[in-house]
């Protein structure tokens, strides 16, 4: 351990600096006083640290660590050659390991790194096996924070939905035999998860009462209820509809031969499905790859008051629809939520849009429109009733009123895995970009 001693001790703060002395081994720095370091961070702002030390994970101070890894890699380099005992061959060890498992090191750094393990294999007695062991142990740091930072990033993706997560173009697999598998598979799955609610009722007396079947949905509900077929019919009508625009044949199975539509009278039992099977923040109606090869959809809604809830179930049945069309693959997000948006109020009029003039408004600020192509999936974009996702409902509405056909080939190429923004302009014959601003011109002078 090096200290850095200065002519005088100012006796403030003593008792902390104490307790992080204790915190230090030997090859690191510490300040005695604490000292006042600027260093710039790696979002390029100014950071001025009172710091008592430094060691291998960072720079200790009054107010906590502050990691390397917040900190430019050039910048923990240069601090570390400022401060260090070059005379030691553990400090040159630390600032090689700095270097070595910073996630930001550019050539430079990982240079410099080499050479100072040459420095601390020179000045150590068992120089060479020293740098060995940091060698391998810094190769296992990282592998362990990239193994982390992917669990990390895996959870975060799961919390915003399949919507977010990446998908890939290769066909769904087709067939008879494919068809009466997954058939099986979704009664038996539906079943399941009624009986989950009620153990009490026989599995027979599940599909007798409350079980009911449209051309393109299996609706279920933890209660006996009289409006499932109501139900079943609006979603029968919506994938029609999506299938004429998009260039399917109207009466298409889509789903091969259905989906699953799990609607429960009980908001609780929808609570229960969501913590229990989803595992993601509650929405009144929610929707989720099912299977194996998540090849079927399941889409969750709480019915204690379905008529409020039936143009977020159109909203997701869109995206249903989407999973299940050629590839699960997803065109980009300003779209996708655009198209979901739209059609979960297609059949409707503009008195009947309660979101309508406030979208529009939004449209109508400059690089609003614009900003929409380009926004990710994420915490606070794309909500069901979020105004981005209704603007881009309105940008996605009259392209699909001026050239359905020409989004419908476009879609299909993004379904094969072409370039998106490529097949864009070959389909649609603009940029996105052209795209947006011609319906940004509409919405400018109409309501």
């Amino acid at each position: 351990m090096n200290l850095i001693l200065p002519i005088s001790w100012n006796t403030a703060g003593k008792g902390l600096w104490i307790a992080l002395l204790a915190t230090f081994a030997s090859g690191d720095v510490v300040f005695d006083p604490p000292r006042a370091i600027r260093v710039v961070s790696m979002d390029r702002k100014p950071l001025r640290i009172l710091a008592s030390g430094l060691d291998r994970s960072g720079i200790h101070g009054s107010q906590g660590l502050v990691s390397w890894e917040a900190i430019r890699a050039r910048e923990a380099r240069q601090l570390w050659l400022k401060v260090m005992d070059r005379k030691q061959g553990e400090d040159w060890l630390d600032a090689a390991w700095v270097l070595l498992v910073h996630p930001a090191a550019e050539k430079e750094d990982l240079r410099m790194a080499r050479e100072f393990l040459a420095e601390a294999s020179r000045r150590l007695p068992d120089g060479e096996a020293r740098v060995e062991a940091l060698r391998s142990d810094s190769q296992a740091y990282i592998s362990d924070r990239n193994s982390r930072l992917a669990r990390e990033e895996a959870q975060r993706i799961h919390l915003l939905g399949p919507e977010a997560r990446s998908w890939s173009a290769e066909p769904w697999p087709a067939g008879e035999v494919e068809v009466a598998r997954r058939s099986r598979d979704l009664h038996a799955w539906l079943n399941q998860r009624l009986q989950d609610i009620d153990s009490g009722v026989e599995s027979t007396e599940v599909s007798d009462r409350r079980i009911r079947k449209s051309r393109h949905a299996l609706i279920a509900s933890d209660e006996p209820r009289q409006d499932l077929m109501a139900i079943g019919l609006q979603v029968d009508a919506l994938v029609n509809d999506l299938n004429q625009l998009l260039g399917n044949a109207p009466d298409n199975r889509i789903f091969a031969p259905r989906a699953a539509i799990l609607v429960c009278s009980q908001s609780a039992n929808h609570e229960q499905f969501v913590r229990d099977v989803l595992q993601r923040p509650l929405e009144v109606v929610m929707f989720e790859p099912i299977g194996s090869a998540d090849s079927d959809v399941a889409i969750f809604v709480d019915g204690s008051d379905v008529s409020s809830a039936m143009s977020a179930l159109r909203h997701q049945l869109v995206h249903a629809w989407m999973h299940r069309h050629y590839s699960p693959r997803r065109p980009p997000a300003w779209f996708n939520e655009g198209l979901a948006h739209a059609m979960a109020w297609w059949r409707t009029s503009p008195p009947e849009q309660p979101w309508r003039s406030t979208a529009i408004s939004y449209l109508r600020k400059p690089g609003s429109a614009e900003a929409l192509l380009s926004r990710p999936y994420g915490a606070g974009n794309w909500a069901m009733n979020g105004t981005d996702t209704a603007a881009a409902g309105l940008l996605v509405r009259r392209m699909l009123e001026e050239n359905p056909r020409q989004v419908a080939a476009w879609i299909d190429r993004v379904k094969r895995g072409e370039d998106i923004d490529e097949a864009f302009e070959d389909s649609i014959g603009a940029t996105p970009s052209r795209a947006v601003a011609r319906q940004v011109r509409y919405w400018m002078l109409n309501d």
